[in-house]
């Protein structure tokens, strides 16, 4: 009786879910992971992968562009599940809060744990999930006024475009580096082994959202059945769990290495 009310209420889960997005996010999760094993080993013993060329950057644009995109898109989604079909804008805001509550603990739990694991230099100061969860803030409030949003973009691109020219941007760097990198990229004095700023990144998230805004638009539209091809399947159930996936696999990745490098 407990398994067939289980799987009964996966099953009613799985109806509120939008497939593609899910398959998006299995690829992205694939190509992390492919990605930081070398990464990893790199850094901890000392091996010399070439991860800024060829097929391990290739993999690290996917996953990263793919993520990003995926968080505009989702937040669309919410939007559309919550504030459309159910007609309660209450519930979609209290959904988005809290997960940026459970993105942002995440982020700072990661912050803690590599600065004891790399040291006070190449620490996660803002990584992707610090990228995510003021992203997630920033753009909750504006996901239905897609003209605001593009013209967002648009500027948001032309300061990025302008920062790197230095300027008028000097003043945030001498105020904090550490600022000036959250929002551009132009401090040589700081360096992180992961680093999202805002200005880079941003315009590929609103991406996210116009497209989202433009196949979903403004009337309910019921989530398109799962496929049913085993394979993108899987895919979907490693997108649907990205978040724990993330959470999990650099400690792992770490460990082992670690290991290696102490069996060694």
């Amino acid at each position: 009786m407990y398994s067939s009310l289980s799987k009964e209420r996966h099953e009613n889960k799985d109806k509120h879910r939008y497939w593609l997005p899910d398959f998006l996010k299995g690829i992205a999760v694939i190509a992390m992971i492919l990605f930081h094993i070398p990464y990893m080993s790199n850094i901890i013993i000392n091996t010399k992968y070439k991860i800024n060329s060829g097929l391990l950057l290739i993999l690290a644009r996917i996953a990263q562009f793919i993520f990003i995109f995926s968080i505009g898109l989702n937040i669309t989604l919410s939007f559309h599940q919550n504030a459309i079909c159910d007609n309660n804008r209450i519930i979609y805001y209290r959904k988005q809060l809290k997960r940026v509550i459970k993105i942002g603990l995440l982020a700072l739990f990661i912050t803690i744990i590599t600065k004891f694991a790399f040291g006070p230099d190449i620490y996660v100061k803002f990584g992707i999930m610090h990228f995510a969860a003021v992203s997630i803030f920033l753009f909750m409030w504006t996901v239905d006024r897609p003209i605001f949003n593009f013209c967002a973009m648009i500027l948001i691109l032309i300061l990025d475009v302008i920062s790197k020219y230095q300027g008028p941007f000097k003043i945030i760097e001498n105020i904090s580096p550490h600022l000036e990198m959250i929002t551009f990229a132009n401090s040589y004095s700081y360096y992180s082994i992961d680093h999202f700023n805002l200005a880079s990144w941003l315009p590929i998230l609103i991406v996210g959202l116009l497209i989202g805004n433009l196949f979903f638009g403004y009337e309910c539209k019921k989530p398109s059945k799962s496929t049913k091809n085993v394979h993108m399947r899987n895919m979907e159930i490693i997108g649907a769990n990205s978040f724990l996936i993330y959470a999990i696999h650099f400690p792992i990745i770490y460990v082992i290495f670690r290991l290696l490098k102490t069996i060694s």
